[in-house]
């Protein structure tokens, strides 16, 4: 295949490949009909391949661009006026972008860009052959839009891929059919060309199970990226604003992944850390947990105020200071607790909902301190035994016995078969409880829960099907089983331990709870008890019990989701989203420090080397070149020539002949690379019909030669090659 030729089968491959691309990056800036953009491509392809002087093509294809820009970004008359004003816009918005003003890539600017890389990408390829540009690049697009955008772009990735195959192939097939020359890297690269075609095709078939697989494998490893908040700080990408916290107002839908975040929602001091809670939920819909909005509301008027009350409880008595900053609920712990205090501004009201036992300060405006005073609740299962349920205790109960219409069967017949060999009503609800957390059946992962299909419960599809779930999965289907039952249980949601930061004056620890130790978990009645709390959730502890911090989950709300204050105040209650509070106090501990203390040191290691080595690396990667996708004598000797001239730079009007001498003179090539410059001036100049036969030897070694003579110079205190 003659160089021309070339020229053009790589400017076939430009356009179908970032054609590709053109309809996606219209979409993703809102605009509209891609076909302008297609045809652009392909102008400014033809106009590469056929032009060879540069200056004469950035000429012709300016006004190509200029026509695609008025295309999308129309006014009443083209005029030159209308080109000042756009790329004055563009100008301006550069500006801000440059000064932080704008968080974002305006669609002018981001529109001109693009044009501009296309126009890179079109010459790249076909002047210089960096096929790999245009597909590298489209290929990180398309994964930063799936990551940061949520969108699904799984057929365009195969079309790239498809994309570049067919031109490898092509390339191929020309290249063995033209150069008898070379034939066993030839027939190397098309036996592994084949392989790939016949991988890609299999794959599919064992898909399903490579993907278990992964995902069994990289369990650990995603869970502490999770830990450590990078799904977070994708996460906020993806929303319109940035995540505010672990508590989650609306529960009607259930389901999906978690991201961590780190953020403090509240500090506590206290003596005993445990479980805090926020409220209970008792109505479940078959996808998620409503509450209802004309559930009465109650002022606080005058403290103390007592919020719950139990007969079993530690007989010492605890002070607990919470310190909370716009959050629009007050946790507090199980046991015998009163609230003290709570600071209130002026215009500021704490109200109370004694079905979902929930506070909620309105407005949720500014940094509160509570104080609490709290009989921690202990008890044992023993304790347990004798309380049973009575006629009187279900029917006083029926709102927490409630279960959707169209609840499939087989959760019942799960209940039943799990509790039929136990007569007390803790045996059946540890028989519960157990099966879900030690069963094995089931695997904990805020990462890999999928969301539930359309017209699926919740707790079914959890139980029989997907079987992986976090505190939200475990804590539900906790619930609708014992219903299913007769006992009564309800849904709770709060925060667990914290993590503790250090002590304070009267020796109380203070810990802080951050928006990941968001938690749920089911509250069951027993009579003469009242509702005690469980935990079904693997790795966790039960809630009067201390457990590690590091294990718990949270649910992400955008911004967004914060709705004004309300005139109505029943509205503003069920409407408030809280907010986190940021942490003003983020330490490092010293293992992070010698982390990235080595890191760093690391880092300006690798640095240094690269500076240092950056002439003979450069080589390197000309090497790679040869052994694996060199396949004509000119392009070859091109990007010889190219990697030359940044060592030994050609004088003005120097003819290849004469450089060619002053580089023999140089790295003493034993009159190889004037012989290699004497065919490649035959060849373009058409001198001789046939194409030049490649030499991969000769450039092999002439390569190896060259490279050690830089490396060596390098090692003697970069020594210049300049003559």
């Amino acid at each position: 295949m003659t160089i021309k030729w070339e020229k053009y089968l790589r400017g076939v491959y430009s356009f179908m490949m970032l054609s590709v691309g053109a309809p996606i990056f219209v979409a993703a800036n809102q605009l509209q009909n891609s076909y302008p953009l297609i045809l652009t491509i392909g102008i400014l392809c033809l106009i590469v391949c056929c032009i060879p002087k540069k200056w004469v093509r950035l000429l012709l294809s300016l006004p190509v661009m200029i026509g695609c820009l008025f295309t999308y970004f129309p006014s009443k008359i083209f005029s030159l006026l209308w080109v000042l004003q756009f790329f004055s816009s563009v100008t301006e918005e550069f500006f801000h972008l440059s000064q932080g003003k704008l968080h974002y890539l305006p669609e002018k600017t981001a529109f001109f860009l693009i044009l501009l890389l296309i126009y890179l990408f079109i010459t790249l390829t076909v002047d210089y052959d960096y096929w790999y540009a245009p597909f590298l690049a489209l290929m990180g697009y398309f994964m930063m839009l799936t990551v940061f955008r949520e969108k699904e772009l799984l057929y365009e990735m195969i079309a790239v891929v498809a994309v570049l195959c067919v031109y490898l192939a092509a390339r191929q097939f020309f290249s063995i059919r033209l150069l008898s020359g070379n034939a066993r890297f030839q027939s190397f690269t098309t036996i592994l060309l084949i392989c790939l075609f016949t991988f890609s095709a299999i794959l599919p078939l064992y898909l399903p199970k490579v993907h278990q697989s992964l995902e069994e494998t990289s369990e650990p490893i995603r869970e502490y990226l999770n830990d450590e908040g990078l799904y977070d700080t994708l996460h906020e990408y993806q929303l319109t604003g940035s995540a505010r916290t672990g508590f989650s107002e609306n529960d009607e839908q259930l389901g999906g992944p978690l991201y961590d975040n780190g953020e403090v929602v509240f500090t506590a001091n206290q003596k005993v850390n445990g479980y805090w809670k926020i409220e209970n939920k008792n109505h479940y819909t078959g996808s998620g947990w409503v509450e209802d909005p004309d559930a009465p509301i109650q002022p606080i008027q005058e403290f103390p105020v007592d919020i719950t009350s139990y007969q079993t409880v530690m007989e010492e008595k605890e002070n607990i200071t919470l310190t909370l900053k716009n959050q629009a609920f007050l946790p507090y712990p199980y046991g015998n607790t009163t609230l003290t205090d709570f600071s209130l501004a002026s215009g500021q009201t704490l109200y109370y909902l004694p079905e979902s036992q929930r506070f909620i300060p309105v407005p949720n405006e500014s940094t509160r301190l509570a104080s609490l005073q709290t009989e921690r609740l202990a008890f044992t299962r023993e304790e347990l035994k004798s309380s049973q349920l009575e006629a009187d205790d279900l029917e006083n109960q029926q709102t927490n016995l409630q279960l959707p219409k169209g609840l499939p069967q087989r959760i019942e017949d799960l209940a039943i078969e799990l509790t039929k060999n136990e007569a007390t009503l803790i045996r059946k609800v540890e028989a519960v409880e157990q099966y879900l957390k030690t069963s094995g059946n089931f695997r904990y992962s805020k990462t890999d829960t999928g969301h539930t299909p359309k017209e699926r419960d919740y707790v079914d599809y959890f139980l029989f099907d997907s079987k992986i779930g976090y505190c939200d999965n475990f804590s539900t289907a906790m619930v609708v089983l014992l219903r299913t039952l007769g006992i009564p249980a309800r849904w709770t949601k709060g925060f667990t331990d914290g993590i503790r930061t250090g002590t304070d004056e009267q020796g109380n620890e203070e810990y802080s709870i951050l928006n990941s130790h968001a938690h749920s978990w089911p509250e069951v009645y027993f009579p003469g008890f009242g509702w005690l709390p469980f935990e079904p959730t693997p790795s966790f502890a039960n809630p009067t019990i201390s457990q590690p911090a590091a294990e718990t989950t949270e649910i992400v709300h955008s911004a967004e989701e914060q709705p004004k204050e309300s005139e109505n105040i029943a509205e503003t209650i069920s409407s408030e989203k809280p907010e986190a509070i940021s942490s003003d106090n983020t330490t490092l501990t010293p293992s992070y420090k010698i982390v990235l203390f080595s890191l760093g040191v690391c880092l300006s290691v690798l640095l240094f080397f690269l500076l240092l080595f950056r002439k003979s690396l450069r080589w390197t990667s000309y090497l790679i070149y040869l052994h694996f996708f060199a396949s004509t004598n000119a392009v070859a000797y091109q990007k010889l020539l190219h990697h030359l001239e940044t060592l030994v730079p050609r004088k003005p009007a120097e003819s290849l002949q004469a450089y060619s001498q002053r580089i023999e003179q140089t790295f003493d090539l034993d009159q190889r690379f004037i012989r290699l410059t004497a065919q490649y001036e035959a060849e373009i100049y058409g001198q001789q019909a046939d194409p030049v036969k490649f030499d991969k030897k000769t450039y092999l070694e002439l390569t190896h030669i060259i490279r050690k003579t830089v490396y060596k110079k390098v090692m003697t205190k970069g020594s210049s090659f300049k003559k």
